[in-house]
């Protein structure tokens, strides 16, 4: 390798570079990547960055929640990934299994015997005084490992020496989002990946099915386990949700949820399905309001009780959060030789816990070299508390009064762990290769074979000036394990289970999402069907703008107003024609609810509240809505070729949308409720076009250009020509999106598939309501001779009337009904169309 090639990427002078060795040689291992990394150049980085983008949004991974749970960003990977050789992780390895084990003992013996406490190599102090403390969590019984899943955050010194910063052993975070980074870099760098020698990730799924299983009751031969999730809009969401999709587990609320005669069930659209084991990823004070203060919402009553009975299995255990409290890691050094007889393979960084008076004086003595932590304000984790852990040497004065003081009235609360230099990594900064400092969150498995380190982890790049455990997003960075000669597969058990037929199993929070995002991806196409149908005619019959309340442009902007939420009719201005065009598209495209832009959001939202449910094509058609939004927003203002691209890049996703429901979805319980949500939605928009286009009085020499119009809002106006092989009349029109049930766009075959949905969902729940109701609205239809193919004007319009008068009623009851019967016990939100 040239030294020009070696000049582009800068290591710092006594820091561990991953890459490079001290000489500036290219460590074993490295070759590959380092030849790549080195000559290639600036564009060509940019280039998979990008790529990179896409990736991560066609796997529904293009934003993040920020903290404040309102807000998202992009998140990015970097597309240089961190190697680490066989021997290094070898050796990680097996200190990592150590901990594991010890974590394990440590849970146990202090929701249990507390010998660590009585014999003083723990100051109870240290853990009695922790808010997150939960005594109700002590001495559940469990059927397998306390610590199903541990994830620690490691990163490797200046020196060389991987330290562990925190271990976090509650719900840990980072095996969905390895796996996700897996799959981004792997098709980002083929060629790479295998030339590195990239052990594979494919055994955590295996190995994590089989030590969730051997939470379940003893009875239980075919446990059905689901992953317990704080929900969607949180940032830990995107990791729960992908890691369950990995498991082919239902991902669950606390509202989806409940206890009878002691067991754990599951809201399903059919009835209560049991659940034997919770695959826990809510913390603590979310789990049961019954025994544990609550903190945040989603809790389910009577839960705890089970599991002292014996009606479910949970995982991790609760109260399992007490092993990764930082004030422990001082400890665990003597921990270790208590409990399991052995020195610490795997240390943790230099940590000291102000409630002991050494420790005190040594954190007052070195106090601008440490990293400062308040565990005890309003704590609720084992890491930290509401309060982000400072450098104290960048504290102001009036901030660092303020720690000293917490020191000396509360020194519980403070925990001080030495500021690090750390390793660096080769990533890509500004388009060129450049130095980071990566770290790395590891997933530790353990089940009935012993415990399972992936291969791998979760890297999140380290910006300067803040402290790691700060950190909750960034950019992130895949982790390579490379393999060595003599590396194979640990051999994972998976319980032989009789495999749970899903087709008929749906969570109610997944079948209201699936019902809402069918209403909302309709409004959508609908509004922007209208729009281009509307603008097109102006630009082929600019004579259509010659007065402002002239008939075509009143009755379609009327239209376009019911289709888009407005409330009101369209008032009369007299003014430009072209300035009231203008502001009622704009207004239908992003200027109020029910707009096209409202419904986008609402349904790029519930698809990111199921995203198990949904495959990686359907991720990568509202990856492309969602980032369309902003566009729709300023389209009022655009010129109208820039409106038209904008038009049609929201309407191709929308309708492969429509193709990949109708073709690629198994036609269970979640289609059918998605296709109710489309047609129920497609039945009430068409009746609202059809009153404010085709039902007014219109005189005869604009009526054949509504008409035209409205059947090619509704795509029919070819059928009707190849129909009629006439001018549009009322009749005709009527007949054709009003009677006709060979046409998906009619009313007629609307009221024939909601019959059909209705019929095949699951028989948990009394149908006949819902039903009749459908029937009933058929019945207005069944008179097909009301609309002939003769123009009987004023008659034709008044039936339309009357149709509109009777069915819309009986659609808003149909509505209702589906929503009281099968998400009655949701919270109700607003979810955009209707």
């Amino acid at each position: 390798m040239s030294p020009a090639a070696i000049s582009r990427y800068r290591t710092l002078t006594g820091i561990h570079d991953e890459m490079l060795d001290g000489s500036g040689a290219v460590r074993p291992g490295w070759a590959a990547l380092a030849d790549d990394l080195l000559h290639t150049s600036r564009e060509e980085f940019l280039r998979r960055q990008s790529l990179a983008d896409r990736l991560l949004v066609a796997e529904g991974a293009g934003h993040v929640v920020h903290d404040d749970e309102q807000t998202s960003r992009a998140w990015r990977l970097d597309p240089v990934p961190m190697l680490v050789g066989p021997v290094a992780w070898g050796a990680l390895a097996r200190g990592l299994e150590q901990r594991a084990q010890l974590l394990e003992a440590v849970v146990t013996d202090l929701t249990g015997a507390r010998t660590l406490l009585t014999t003083g190599v723990v100051p109870p102090a240290a853990v009695l005084s922790w808010s997150g403390y939960q005594r109700a969590t002590a001495g559940l019984p469990s059927a397998a490992r306390r610590l199903t899943l541990y994830g620690p955050d490691l990163v490797r010194r200046a020196d060389g020496v991987f330290v562990v910063l925190a271990d976090h052993t509650d719900v840990p975070v980072g095996a969905g989002l390895a796996l996700l980074q897996r799959s981004v870099s792997s098709r980002l760098l083929p060629d790479l990946h295998r030339r590195a020698g990239a052990t594979p990730l494919g055994d955590l799924s295996a190995a994590l099915r089989g030590a969730l299983a051997a939470h379940a009751p003893a009875e239980r031969r075919s446990p059905r386990v689901v992953v317990h999730t704080t929900g969607p809009g949180r940032p830990e969401y995107l990791d729960h949700s992908y890691l369950a999709a990995a498991l082919g587990y239902h991902v669950v609320t606390g509202d989806d949820l409940t206890v009878r005669g002691g067991r754990l069930w599951l809201r399903s659209l059919g009835e209560l399905e049991p659940v034997d084991v919770a695959f826990r990823r809510v913390p603590d004070h979310w789990i049961d309001p019954l025994e544990v203060p609550p903190g945040g919402p989603g809790g389910v009553p009577g839960l705890l009780q089970s599991v002292r009975e014996g009606g479910a299995g949970i995982a991790n255990i609760p109260g399992s959060g007490i092993a990764g409290h930082l004030a422990l890691l001082p400890f665990l050094e003597s921990a270790c030789h208590l409990l399991l007889g052995e020195d610490l393979l795997l240390p943790s960084t230099d940590t000291w816990w102000c409630g002991c008076p050494d420790h005190r004086e040594e954190v007052l003595g070195a106090f601008d070299d440490l990293v400062l932590h308040d565990v005890g304000h309003g704590a609720v984790r084992a890491v930290g508390g509401s309060v982000p852990p400072v450098f104290a040497r960048d504290l102001d004065p009036e901030e660092r009064a303020h720690w000293r003081s917490l020191i000396d009235r509360s020194p519980h609360r403070v925990v001080a762990q030495r500021r690090l230099d750390l390793a660096t990594t080769p990533g890509v900064v500004d388009g060129e290769p450049g130095a980071q400092s990566v770290v790395v969150r590891a997933v530790v498995v353990s089940g009935p074979e012993g415990c399972h380190v992936l291969p791998g982890g979760h890297g999140r790049v380290v910006a300067s000036g803040t402290p790691a455990l700060a950190q909750a997003s960034g950019t992130a960075k895949d982790i390579w394990v490379l393999a060595g000669p003599t590396s194979a597969p640990i051999p994972v058990a998976t319980p032989d289970v009789a495999p749970i037929d899903l087709r008929a199993s749906l969570p109610s929070r997944a079948g209201e999402s699936l019902f809402w995002m069918g209403r909302n991806a309709e409004r959508a196409e609908t509004v922007v069907r209208l729009v281009q149908v509307i603008l097109r005619r102006v630009e082929q019959e600019p004579e259509l703008l010659a007065d402002a309340d002239g008939p075509w442009l009143h009755h379609m902007l009327s239209g376009l107003r019911s289709v888009s939420g407005a409330i009101g009719t369209l008032p009369g201005t007299g003014g430009d024609p072209y300035a009231t065009l203008q502001a009622e598209v704009a207004s239908a495209l992003a200027g109020r609810a029910g707009s096209a832009a409202d419904s986008l959001g609402h349904l790029v939202s519930s698809v990111r509240s199921i995203r198990e449910h949904v495959s990686t094509s359907t991720w990568r058609i509202f990856g492309m809505l969602d980032a369309e939004i902003d566009g729709l927003r300023s389209a009022g203002s655009a010129d109208p070729v820039t409106l038209g691209e904008t038009l049609d890049r929201v309407l191709v996703p929308l309708l492969a949308f429509s193709g990949l429901a109708k073709e690629s979805m198994v036609r269970g319980p979640g289609w059918r409720l998605l296709d109710i949500g489309r047609r129920l939605e497609r039945a009430v928009l068409l009746l609202g076009l059809l009153e404010a286009t085709v039902v007014p009085p219109t005189a005869p020499e604009h009526r054949q250009s509504l008409h035209e119009s409205v059947l090619t809002a509704c795509e029919s106006l070819v059928a009707y020509r190849r129909r009629f092989r006439s001018d549009v009349t009322h009749g005709g029109l009527a007949a054709m999106l009003v009677t006709d049930a060979t046409n998906p766009r009619s009313l007629a075959f609307q009221l024939e598939q909601l019959l059909e949905d209705i019929s095949g969902l699951p028989a948990g729940r009394d149908r006949t309501v819902q039903r009749s109701i459908a029937a009933r609205a058929q019945d207005v239809l069944t008179d097909a001779g009301r609309f002939g193919d003769a123009d009987t004007g004023t008659r034709i319009a008044t039936d339309l009337h009357d149709v509109v008068l009777e069915i819309r009623p009986l659609l808003l009851e149909l509505t209702e009904e589906v929503v009281g019967s099968w998400f009655a016990h949701a919270p109700r939100a607003r979810r955009g169309a209707g």
